[in-house]
């Protein structure tokens, strides 16, 4: 359908003189007929509001808890640390009373810490002599490894000294100094490897 210039008359397709006036009436273009309507744009989804919102709201409820675990947890490792440390002189304090326990008894020091153990039957004797109980898992105590060695003087002599060692497990975390005993009943420490030359703990026993 198409209308005159002129007059506004209806004109059919294919008329090219208007039946109301006769002006002329000229075809309309090929795109004009064929064009349709371009769809409307489509609405912006709402969902990225949405879950800028809730990505707002969770940070503001695990922020705070980020913050209080970023500082309570070194808290809590020094904490640890520190009562890792004191178990550890207490250990070394109870080896210390049982090895010379030991030397009393069987005029000599033992070979291992196991000795010091109670048997598993029996009456006490040089391989189990029963005079502590702390039992320990493959030489490891609260956060701390303990290292003994017992030496002689003479080639011929029996086991007169020893050395002990408590070290950190894992320094930094489970303990900070490092701890040192031997015959002379005097615990010294270190920030390093605690030896008979560090700075002394406490004097006598």
């Amino acid at each position: 359908m198409k209308f005159c210039p002129q007059c506004a008359q209806p004109a059919a397709d294919g008329q090219n003189f208007c039946t109301q006036c006769g002006a002329a009436v000229p075809d309309l273009p090929r795109a004009s007929i064929s064009a349709t309507p371009a769809p409307p744009p489509p609405r912006k989804s709402d969902n990225k509001i949405i879950f800028l919102v809730l990505g707002g709201i969770a940070l503001v409820i695990v922020m705070p808890i980020v913050i209080i675990a970023s500082i309570a947890y070194p808290a809590l490792v020094r904490f640890r640390s520190a009562a890792n440390e004191a178990s550890a002189v207490r250990s070394l304090r109870v080896f210390d009373r049982g090895l010379e326990s030991y030397k009393h008894l069987y005029a000599h020091y033992p070979l291992t810490l196991d000795q010091l153990e109670p048997p598993a039957a029996g009456a006490p004797d040089e391989n189990h002599a029963g005079l502590i109980v702390m039992k320990m898992l493959a030489g490891q105590y609260a956060g701390y490894s303990f290292h003994y060695e017992a030496s002689r003087t003479t080639a011929n002599g029996d086991l007169d000294r020893f050395e002990l060692h408590a070290d950190p497990i894992t320094p930094g975390r489970s303990g900070v100094h490092h701890y040192f005993s031997n015959e002379d009943g005097i615990i010294r420490w270190d920030a390093n490897v605690a030896t008979a030359n560090s700075p002394p703990l406490r004097q006598g026993r």
